[in-house]
């Protein structure tokens, strides 16, 4: 079937100067040096540490020693919140871009956040009633799941103490995911 296009096109690098060769690409690549002569009991030590892991609660300081990470409480939230242009100081002049919307502001990422506010400023007990079809005045829109998930975590949180006994971690990990994917969504992003 195909047999006829091989007398139609000329052989590669018929009839022209032979190409030059080219020089060949060095690579160097980052390498990594320790101060300490390697020690073979650290690695079954590190895994016998996080084989222990069976659930969220199991972690301990111990664990996010071994990786050298350490953990802060009580940071403000500005400082989660980059500024543009990336490690621009105070005193340049020109005035970091602000990424929180202003609320008398105009455009698309105001109208979206506004809206994305009304929405969770909708009381709980109101919520759950539309949830259960009892009242059809009220709109959950992008909210809907935060709202189903925030229902079912209720029936476990027990007033007398504050905790929320026998839940599964899976509805925390669901009531968060769907508290922060709706407020994404309106900025074009998207949590994975």
């Amino acid at each position: 079937m195909f047999g006829g296009w091989s007398i139609t096109l000329p052989p590669r690098n018929s009839g022209g100067p032979d190409p030059t060769p080219r020089e060949p690409l060095v690579l160097s690549f980052p390498s990594c040096s320790t101060n300490s002569p390697h020690d073979p009991t650290f690695a079954k030590g590190v895994h016998q540490l996080f084989k222990s892991i069976r659930k969220l609660p199991d972690i301990t300081p111990e664990h996010l020693e071994s990786l050298n990470v350490s953990v802060e409480y009580d940071v403000p939230l500005e400082s989660f919140i980059p500024t543009y242009p990336p490690h621009a100081s105070t005193s340049e002049s020109s005035a970091p871009v602000q990424y929180l919307p202003d609320e008398d502001g105009e455009g698309p990422r105001n109208a979206t956040f506004a809206e994305r506010r009304r929405e969770l400023l909708i009381p709980n007990e109101h919520a759950f009633e539309t949830l259960q079809r009892i009242r059809r005045d009220l709109k959950l829109g992008h909210f809907y799941k935060f709202y189903q998930s925030l229902e079912l975590v209720s029936t476990y949180y027990s007033s007398k103490d504050g905790t929320f006994a026998g839940m599964p971690e899976r509805f925390r990990e669901d009531l968060v995911r769907n508290l922060v994917e709706p407020i994404c969504w309106g900025y074009n992003s998207r949590l994975m």
